[in-house]
């Protein structure tokens, strides 16, 4: 049995990678979460994986060390943006946070290239967006695998019914921080009031300052609220709307989950998976506000576009499709080939 070895993450990162170990774990592979009070070479040592996955930029000695003594191990690591046509210059990162390489990060990076060498950066972009965004490490010798958010088809799954403490014509899942609440500021809390206007259930953490800001949502009831809920509004943090890139997983789990999603314009996510109009989008306020009017009055309209939006998921947006594509790329060939026939018998 082959193993895998990654480091838990919070929120978004962790349940991206949750959706990968429920694709690893159905087609044979063993998967541990590192144990955060285990040293490195304490679980290297016990654990011997053949594929392991973390940032590179959390490891510490120890971890390059047995990664070193260990060169037939691949390595699967989030990488920062770096492209050599400038990119990345025009992005202001004191308004946007996003992570960009610097020279001390290449000099590393290449440096560990020679002493690990089945090494991979991935980020969470299209495959067909990585030369804009990661091909200067292409250009360094250092391979990059697009890994952009999918669905999960194990943990979220239509094949339910409502909930009907749940129902409401709004719902939305979500963190709030003071970066992303610059999204919220705009599309979300207009819809806020007045207070009955809308029946609106908000969930996630950070305690949201609006009324409608209903707590922590158990994980095995957040399927079970998608399917509920007329309308799933899905917005994304400020750069991705501004620069076309960065896509979250919640329109995928909506969509995995038999909800109805409405969700603002990533231009990524329209130009590589959602191409023929089925999934509906938002720009400006005052469409979102026609589009919720519009979608509340036409319940038929609703489901004829949340078959079609699943159908373009089932058909290449799962995490077995993502893990294919990794596991191709690895040279794993027979093993990318489990994944979607593991996918056949998920099919409805």
């Amino acid at each position: 049995m082959k193993k895998i070895l990654a480091k838990s993450c919070q929120s978004a990162p962790h349940c991206i990678l949750t959706g990968w170990k429920n694709v690893f774990e159905r087609i044979g592979y063993q998967w541990v979460w590192w144990p955060q009070d285990k040293p490195a070479f304490d679980i290297f040592n016990e654990y011997e994986p053949d594929i392991y996955i973390n940032p590179w930029y959390e490891w510490d000695r120890g971890t390059i060390k047995s990664l070193t003594r260990r060169p037939h191990i691949k390595v699967i690591a989030k990488g920062k943006n770096l492209h050599t046509e400038g990119f990345n210059s025009q992005i202001d990162t004191t308004k946007y946070p996003i992570d960009i390489a610097t020279k001390e990060d290449i000099d590393f990076l290449v440096e560990l290239k020679n002493k690990v060498p089945n090494l991979w950066l991935y980020n969470y972009y299209h495959k067909n967006s990585m030369s804009k965004l990661m091909g200067g490490w292409d250009a360094l010798g250092i391979p990059t695998v697009g890994m952009m958010p999918a669905a999960d088809i194990y943990a979220y799954q239509r094949n339910k019914g409502v909930n009907e403490s749940l129902k409401c014509d709004i719902c939305i899942v979500s963190g709030y921080w003071p970066y992303k609440a610059r999204s919220y500021e705009q599309f979300i809390k207009p819809l806020c009031y007045p207070i009955g206007k809308y029946n609106i259930k908000i969930f996630g953490g950070g305690g949201w300052p609006y009324p409608q800001y209903c707590g922590f949502l158990s994980p095995n009831l957040e399927a079970e609220l998608y399917r509920s809920a007329t309308i799933c509004l899905n917005v994304h943090e400020p750069h991705s709307r501004d620069f076309g890139f960065d896509c979250n997983e919640r329109t995928f789990k909506v969509i995995a989950s038999g909800g109805f999603c409405l969700t603002d314009y990533v231009k990524e996510l329209f130009n590589h998976v959602f191409v023929s109009n089925e999934l509906p989008c938002y720009e400006t306020l005052e469409r979102l506000e026609e589009q919720i009017e519009y979608y509340i009055h036409n319940p038929d309209l609703c489901h004829q576009l949340k078959e079609e939006c699943y159908k373009t998921v089932m058909a290449g947006h799962t995490y077995n499709h993502r893990m294919k594509d990794l596991l191709t790329v690895l040279g794993m060939e027979k093993d990318s080939a489990k994944t979607l026939q593991l996918l056949q018998g998920n099919k409805e």
